[in-house]
């Protein structure tokens, strides 16, 4: 629901056709009940069928995830430490680019999950199989600029849009310049 990926009238009927692929849920609506997937060849069928759309699927749950500044809780943590990994797997890369220079998401992941999470998204996305070569550059260039920076980071992560202004943005190259150029 709070991810805004919730449709009255289909998830729910959706979910209710699939209820034997999950373990046992009260009767009632318990949206804090999580679904368990509760079957052993379930999720191989499903990934077999949906992996043509799994990327547009990976794009709704991190524009859910984009919403982080007005969720609370578990959710506000979900979004917090998925966002990035669910950008990469869409290979939606100016958005990731985006969340990269959003100072007070990467300070306030930082200070709750380790400035070394932000660090390994950086490596698994400037590693990427389908990285074009203008963003692998970029993204190979910004990954050994936060390894550099990480101990720092790692202590001061408010220091981070500091760093970027003073120390990255100087001699950044494209596509990264323009997405930084907010900070």
């Amino acid at each position: 629901h709070d991810l805004g990926l919730w449709e009255e009238g289909t998830t729910d009927c959706i979910l209710g056709l699939a209820r034997n692929f999950f373990k046992p849920r009260p009767a009632l609506r318990s949206p804090d009940v999580p679904y368990v997937f509760d079957h052993p060849g379930y999720h191989r069928e499903v990934l077999k069928h949906a992996h043509a759309w799994e990327r547009a699927c990976h794009h709704l749950v991190a524009e859910g995830c984009g919403r982080w500044q007005r969720l609370q809780g578990p959710t506000r943590a979900y979004a917090l430490r998925h966002r990035l990994s669910h950008l990469i797997a869409a290979q939606a890369w100016d958005q990731v680019a985006h969340a990269f220079a959003e100072a007070d998401f990467i300070v306030e992941r930082s200070e709750r999950f380790g400035f070394a999470t932000v660090h390994a998204d950086t490596a698994t996305a400037a590693g990427h199989p389908n990285l074009p070569d203008h963003w692998r550059e970029a993204f190979s260039e910004w990954e050994r600029f936060l390894r550099w920076r990480i101990e720092r980071l790692r202590h001061v992560p408010a220091a981070y849009p500091q760093e970027i202004c003073n120390e990255f943005l100087p001699q950044a190259r494209e596509p990264l310049r323009t997405a930084f150029a907010r900070l």
